[in-house]
């Protein structure tokens, strides 16, 4: 599970859990094989090609319904938003392999100098 706390603070000062289906679960736990940044980064990854791949199924539907003589397409401001969102999601994948390679690069030089 995510190690964000979900738990909110009342106006009485009582603590209460978040909704649970709120929380995210991730697909690649952290191991004693798999170290928390790479698992983060995986987890990560996963759940924006779910979206994505949700994004273009819908994108795909609707462009069967363009060629449909009496098909019913979304609103194309309402298509438009959609591709808007699975590139958001992209650039968002992107900005966190880009992280995880920094990492690498970090760890892997960490190494290197204590073995020089």
């Amino acid at each position: 599970m995510n190690d964000v706390n979900f738990t909110q603070l009342a106006s009485d000062g009582k603590q209460y859990s978040a909704n649970p289906l709120s929380e995210r679960f991730n697909r690649v736990p952290p191991t004693t094989y798999i170290p928390q940044a790479p698992a983060r980064t995986l987890s990560t990854l996963y759940r924006a090609l779910q979206g994505i791949s949700a994004v273009t199924e819908i994108l795909a539907a609707n462009g069967v319904q363009v060629d449909l003589v009496d098909g019913q397409p979304l609103n194309p401001a309402t298509a438009y938003s959609l591709l808007m969102a699975a590139q958001a999601l992209a650039d968002y994948a992107i900005e966190d392999i880009e992280g995880i390679a920094d990492w690498a690069d970090k760890r892997v030089a960490s190494e290197v100098a204590d073995h020089a």
